[in-house]
């Protein structure tokens, strides 16, 4: 008698819990409604669909598996303009091109930053080092004058760069040749044993060659590190050699991970498994820039040339040079954030 009472007791707490719970979450979902809503009035915000708590109207893209045709009908809907909420980060979607001319020229200043984001800030040493990252302003600048004046408008980096192109192509049809050559002899043969070629992982290989040996007179597959131990000293289990080329990739791929967090900060925990991935990548990363670094300020310092304890800079051979021999000298996370978007 007395263990039915107190289930009866038990479900009826249960009960009242879950009409609690219900009525505080509806009151929050009308409440967060009419502050929106006073909020979009106030602010002279263009129209847009109504969102919902949390969310925003994030469902409006994630249930499509065309984002950009649920755009064109919400424009279709609403007009030129429209107003979302992504979860907490208020968005404005311009379908106008007259209106997107009108936005980027005459008023480029004012949508010239860009929003600090997770990814920004784990694989980019922090974020706002680079031309990319940095907010509008004195700062980036300064960025953009590196870039313009010492790195891409240095006429002797840009004499550099046509031979490497050139070579780098010259390697790619000779393997290409190579290929063909052997599929048309096996083809010949009773037992044909040819297999297609992977374009696509051909000129990938052939773009990462180019941009690491412009960037450090080095291609992708000749610079590589042992992951014996970490970069932070912890042992590992296993020795394996990574190779920059497989990090590159890896880094392109984290590039377009969107986070929840950077949207829903309330649920960024759901990130952690990203986030680890994306700490893990810049470890690896980190580790063959300062070895390459520490190489570079090495040779640059036991370099022939020197004049009563002065030494005579030569002119760059490549984007690291260029970014060493400026004066003042750059911090080296800030180079070492200049080469990854280089």
């Amino acid at each position: 008698m007395n263990m039915g009472k107190l289930q009866h007791i038990g479900m009826g707490l249960v009960v009242l819990l879950v009409v609690v719970f219900v009525i505080l979450t509806f009151g929050e979902w009308l409440g967060w409604v009419v502050l929106r809503q006073r909020w979009h009035v106030r602010r002279n915000l263009p129209p847009g669909p109504m969102p919902l708590p949390l969310l925003g109207n994030l469902l409006h893209l994630i249930t499509s598996p065309l984002p950009h045709r649920s755009l064109a009908a919400l424009a279709r809907h609403h007009g030129p303009l429209v107003f979302l909420w992504m979860g907490s980060s208020p968005t404005i979607v311009v379908s106008s091109p007259s209106v997107a001319r009108h936005i980027f020229h005459s008023h480029d200043k004012v949508f010239a930053s860009r929003p600090p984001s997770e990814v920004s800030r784990r694989l980019f040493y922090g974020g706002g080092k680079t031309a990319l990252t940095a907010p509008y302003g004195p700062h980036w600048h300064f960025i953009r004058k590196l870039y313009t004046t010492h790195v891409l408008g240095s006429r002797h980096l840009q004499d550099l760069h046509s031979p490497v192109i050139t070579d780098e192509i010259g390697h790619l049809i000779h393997h290409l040749y190579i290929s063909s050559s052997s599929s048309s002899s096996s083809s010949s043969s009773s037992t044909p044993t040819s297999s297609p070629i992977d374009l696509t992982s051909l000129l990938s290989t052939l773009v990462e060659n180019i941009m690491c040996r412009i960037v450090l007179r080095q291609r992708a597959s000749d610079v590589m590190i042992s992951t014996a131990a970490s970069p932070n000293g912890v042992a590992r289990s296993k020795s394996t050699t990574i190779h920059l080329g497989e990090i590159v990739r890896e880094g392109n791929l984290l590039l377009g991970a969107s986070l929840i967090g950077d949207f829903i900060p309330s649920l960024r925990f759901l990130d952690y498994t990203t986030k680890c991935a994306m700490d893990r990548w810049l470890c690896s990363f980190d580790a063959i820039l300062e070895a390459v670094l520490s190489k570079r300020v090495a040779e640059e310092a036991t370099a022939p040339g020197t004049v009563i304890g002065e030494h005579v800079p030569a002119p760059p051979r490549d984007i690291l040079d260029a970014l060493l021999a400026l004066d003042p000298p750059l911090k080296k996370d800030k180079i070492k954030a200049m080469m990854l978007v280089s």
